[in-house]
């Protein structure tokens, strides 16, 4: 197989080793990329060409989770189906995983891509921007092992009553900005210290900010569909409704995202501190090793608020946050327990049916 097509430019020794040990039992196995998942139809790139996947459903039915199940990015073994099928048989070990809870009542994850090396956060600056919302998607983000880069796109149409750099940055911290236009190309050239070959981006932000856009000016076609975004809330309409891998002309390669109503990340509480950095700084100076910044005497992060040296918000912000990641841990705390005791009924009930299987042979012998 062509390792050096662009469509494999992110094939490397994570994805090479597994591959061999795999294929010492299953020859057959060819390895390709997850370019595009719509509901349970896949379209997969080999190297050459495109195909339309499907799992087996030996794999459909093993799984545990729905997470382990292909997302785009994913780089898959298949067997020819023929013409242009592909055969799924398994996903090979995910180098990063983007997450999120599923939306809803349950506490599940919701795989969004697989295998991303850059995280775009894109905000739009006509009426989109919203700092306690960047930090969900850099929360995202860095829980998910992947580097975050913040875009606030439509930057001829900045309001600058609403748009502060030094507030951005308060938020940011070490994470870098840039202002865009997908209009006029303005700032374009940040992309050439990101789009490198064989690096995998992900777009990410709520609709209408202007994704799809800015990844039609770096693939230099009208790939991904746009529309006008309302006039009265600058809200998109969902115009991506799968998420989608494509490659540019250097090597590199994009994925799009559909505008995400409801984000909460995944598993991402040990990534707090990281984020709310600046709360972190504050917290050794608090009377109480347990401070809970709550409204304990001593707390030197309220204190910061009332002296003006950190937003009201911000801290509210981390409240929240922390609230839904510790929920999440302790439903997901519920849920394996439950799974264990599931498969020890299962194991149980294997172990009854065999015994009583070998106790029919002896009595009718």
């Amino acid at each position: 197989m062509n390792h050096e097509h662009p469509a494999l430019s992110g094939w490397n020794s994570f994805f090479e080793d597994q591959y061999r040990k795999i294929i010492i039992e299953n020859p057959e196995l060819i390895p390709g990329r997850v370019i595009e998942v719509q509901r349970d139809m896949y379209r997969i790139h080999d190297g050459t060409r495109e195909l339309n996947g499907v799992l087996t459903g030996r794999f459909y039915h093993g799984v545990d989770h729905a997470s382990e199940l292909p997302v785009t990015g994913d780089w898959v073994l298949f067997r020819s189906g023929g013409d242009d099928l592909a055969v799924i048989n398994r996903v090979l070990d995910r180098k990063t995983i983007l997450s999120r809870r599923k939306p809803g009542a349950s506490v599940m994850e919701q795989p969004i891509a697989a295998n991303v090396d850059i995280m775009f956060i894109v905000q739009g600056l006509d009426g989109d921007y919203n700092l306690r919302r960047l930090e969900r998607y850099l929360l995202l983000s860095t829980g998910s092992g992947i580097r975050p880069v913040v875009l606030f796109n439509k930057y001829d149409l900045i309001n600058s009553g609403g748009f502060d750099p030094d507030t951005v940055k308060s938020v940011t911290g070490d994470i870098p900005f840039h202002l865009v236009s997908a209009h006029d190309k303005t700032g374009f050239a940040c992309f050439d210290d990101y789009m490198k070959p064989g690096i995998t981006a992900v777009f990410a932000g709520s609709s209408g900010t202007g994704k799809s856009s800015i990844i039609n000016v770096l693939l230099n076609e009208e790939r991904q569909s746009v529309r006008e975004v309302r006039a009265d809330d600058s809200r998109g309409r969902h115009t991506t409704t799968g998420r989608s891998l494509f490659i540019l002309p250097g090597g590199a390669m994009v994925i799009d995202t559909p505008g995400m109503r409801e984000l909460e990340p995944w598993d991402a509480a040990d990534d707090m501190d990281n984020i709310f950095a600046d709360i972190k700084r504050l917290e050794p100076d608090c009377r109480f090793k347990d401070c809970t910044h709550s409204g304990e005497p001593g707390c030197a992060v309220t204190e910061a608020v009332s002296e003006g040296r950190l937003a009201p918000d911000r801290l509210r912000s981390w409240h929240k946050l922390l609230r839904e990641q510790e929920y999440q841990r302790f439903r997901a705390d519920e849920g394996a327990d439950f799974e264990r005791r599931r498969k020890e009924k299962k194991f149980k009930k294997e172990c009854r049916k065999i015994m009583s299987e070998k106790n029919k042979t002896r009595d009718s012998g």
